[in-house]
């Protein structure tokens, strides 16, 4: 039945989404329901220890708020945003021996967004408490936005890892 297809784990998909709208009243309204639904759904990427990058990634998803969405097997793991739907990511084995680079083709980093500088701040102390080769400690980022403050860190393949906030930093001390 295609309603058994509408949600995964609970989380409706965009299809179900948009089955669940009125018929929409103007040619304006279809244009924003169809682009609301445009979203990346996963991204995939190589690594060349698997059991290595899951053990750093199941400690670290926690910090900015992903979960583990499928059961793990010796080929691939993946997290999603933990209790809502949104892009995940899936590691694999690299079968094909080579060194990775951001400075080159491909991947350059992944950004995780959390709600407040105290959760950037946690994110570095984390990485630190790792190991992780920090590229920039936490700041602000003006020239990514008005409220932008990030850290950015090496996980174990070197693959850099960003943890940002667009929060406004709060003057109660607490972010």
């Amino acid at each position: 039945m295609l309603t058994d297809r509408l949600t995964f784990r609970g989380r409706p998909t965009v299809l179900a989404a948009l089955s669940s709208l009125s018929a929409p009243e103007s040619a304006d309204t279809i244009r924003r329901v169809q682009t609301s639904s445009a979203a990346i759904d996963h991204i995939g990427i190589g690594v060349p220890d698997l059991a290595a990058a899951k053990r750093y990634y199941d400690d670290f998803v926690a910090i900015v708020g992903f979960a583990e969405w499928f059961p793990a097997d010796e080929h691939q793991f993946n997290y999603g945003p933990d209790g809502a739907t949104g892009t995940q990511i899936f590691f694999y084995r690299a079968d094909e021996p080579g060194a990775y680079s951001r400075r080159g083709t491909g991947l350059q980093h992944l950004a995780f967004t959390v709600p407040d500088r105290a959760a950037v701040r946690r994110a570095h102390e984390w990485a630190l408490e790792r190991g992780s080769d920090v590229v920039h400690p936490p700041r602000a980022f003006p020239e990514y936005g008005e409220h932008a403050y990030a850290t950015y860190f090496l996980d174990p393949h070197g693959i850099m890892l960003e943890v940002v906030s667009h929060a406004a930093e709060a003057h109660d001390g607490t972010a």
